[in-house]
């Protein structure tokens, strides 16, 4: 029986900015103190999905995102 190539595709596939069609950007609160008084910098780090995906497998994910945008990729921001 030969191996299904399933896992892989979907490992390569796997935050690849080329082929996703949504983002995530995951931002830190900006202005927070830490606990010497001193406040940090805003940060954020993006991961990229497939929308097609996410509503089979993550349909909450999917949900941040409206069912009519169909642009060429869509973004969350989530802080």
């Amino acid at each position: 029986v030969p191996k299904n190539p399933l896992t892989k595709m979907m490992k390569g596939m796997f935050n690849d900015e080329t082929t996703a069609d949504v983002c995530f950007e995951i931002c830190s609160a900006e202005g927070k103190d830490d606990d010497d008084g001193t406040k940090r910098a805003k940060t954020s780090t993006s991961f990229y999905a497939h929308r097609s995906i996410l509503r089979g497998c993550a349909p909450m994910l999917a949900a941040l995102f409206d069912v009519e945008d169909t642009g060429p990729m869509i973004s969350a921001q989530i802080s």
